[in-house]
Parts: structure tokens; C-alpha cells; sequence
């Protein structure tokens, strides 16, 4: 959690900088707007994330001037690798070790809805802090194949290995994050998440030796999990 926590906070400094850069550079073209129009960051309006994940929410302003989110994300992966490694295989007579060389790949998918509620805390200028507080829910899977070969004999024994994770998500978040108008009805966000909740899960594990064994597993369970993001970089459309 300390590396979560690490990964998130360094780069807000470094986001802060250019935000206010931003301002500096528009700082007088924004101070005579502010004064002949309203403020276009208090609309309803659309948020896009591209950087650490992707999602899409719409953003509901409401009488007291804060706002209802709605939003959605998406996350996907897929990664190959190769290695070799020496193998100790024991039995009751004897016990032998081999060269292995193997593959295997992994998939992940993740959907999440979240609903949350936004207070704009400070302002600067065109620059807001907020906070926010709502649900979350989240479906994601994940798929680990691999296979394994020995090679130090003509035929050796294939093993292969499958084990694929589903899990439910079901909780609240937390959000903090900043905002600067860059362009009319347009702004930049950035902002970081903490959640805690109850998540179930069913784990199939399936293990086969060639022309020895095969072995099936199912695993069911539930935990209390908790969680921190990386930072969130995302473009608002007010209208």
C-alpha cells in the first residue's frame, strides 16, 4: 500500500506546476471572462479519462452548486512471457531435476461503475479543489495459462497449467482531485482514489501432467479489500 501511495502522490506536484503554469500564461484573459460570464466549470458537463485507465461519467450540477457524477470504467491487459528454469520433482521412490522451458500469457478485464458526489473545497482563479464520496461496484477477471516442457529428453512431460479469477466488487470510494478551466467550456483534472468494501470471488485452477495427471479446482471466498489508484488524468466538456 505504501508503493500505492508513493506512485500516486509523486507526480500531483509536477500536475500542479503546469496547472498553474496554465494559469499564468491565460491568468488575464481568464480574469476579464470571469467578470462578464458565468462560470462555465459550474454547467453540467462530461468527463474523459486516457491516462492510468479509461472511463467516461457525466457530471450533474446540482441547486447547491456541487455535483452528482455518474461514470464508468474500463481496463483491459495481455502479456506473454517465455522462461526457463530447473525443475526438483520428488516422488516416493526418487527424486529428479530437470531443465524446463515454458510460456505462459495473461488476461485481464475490468469494469467498474462508480456514483459520486463532488464539492468544489477552494478555488484559485480558474484552479479547483475538490472532494467527492459515493459507491463503487466493479466486475473484473483475470486468466493465467502456462505450459512447461522438459528438455533434457527427446519426450518430455508437458505440463500446463490454468487458472482464471472472478471477482465482484461491491463499496465506497473516496476522490480528491484538482481542476483547471484551459480553454472556454473545457478543463483538465487530475485526481486520485481511495475505496474499502466487500469483494467475492470464485478462483478455477486446472493443472495437467501429460499422460500422469489431471487436477481441477474451485475456490469460492470473500475479504474485506481496500485499495488506493494511481492518478487519474482526465478532460471536462461543460455545456
Amino acid at each position: 500500500m505504501m508503493k500505492a501511495y508513493a506512485a500516486g502522490f509523486r507526480p500531483i506536484c509536477l500536475i500542479v506546476l503546469i496547472f498553474f503554469s496554465v494559469q499564468l500564461v491565460m491568468g488575464k484573459d481568464t480574469g476579464r471572462e470571469t467578470e462578464t460570464k458565468s462560470d462555465s466549470l459550474m454547467n453540467n458537463g462530461l468527463q474523459f479519462t486516457f491516462i492510468n485507465s479509461m472511463s467516461a461519467a457525466y457530471k450533474m450540477r446540482t441547486n447547491t452548486g456541487n455535483y452528482w457524477r455518474f461514470g464508468i470504467s474500463l481496463e483491459g491487459s495481455y502479456n506473454e512471457n517465455n522462461h526457463d528454469r530447473n525443475y526438483l520433482e520428488q516422488w516416493s521412490s526418487d527424486t529428479t531435476e530437470s531443465a524446463i522451458r515454458g510460456s505462459g500469457n495473461n488476461k485481464n478485464m475490468f469494469i467498474a461503475l462508480n456514483v459520486d458526489h463532488i464539492w468544489n473545497i477552494v478555488q484559485y482563479k480558474m484552479i479547483y479543489f475538490y472532494l467527492g464520496v459515493g459507491p463503487r461496484v466493479y466486475y473484473s477477471t483475470q486468466k493465467d495459462n502456462s505450459e512447461w516442457q522438459d528438455v533434457d529428453v527427446v519426450d518430455g512431460r508437458k505440463r500446463e497449467s490454468h487458472t482464471s479469477t472472478k471477482t465482484i466488487f461491491l463499496g465506497v470510494r473516496g476522490v480528491a482531485g484538482i481542476e483547471s478551466k484551459i480553454y472556454k467550456n473545457l478543463s483538465l483534472s487530475a485526481e486520485i482514489y481511495a475505496s474499502a468494501g466487500k469483494a467475492w470471488y470464485v478462483v478455477d485452477a486446472e493443472e495437467s501432467l501429460k499422460n500422469h495427471y489431471k487436477r481441477s479446482i474451485r475456490t469460492k471466498g470473500q475479504q474485506f479489500s481496500t485499495g488506493i489508484s494511481n492518478i487519474k488524468i482526465g478532460l471536462n466538456v461543460y455545456f
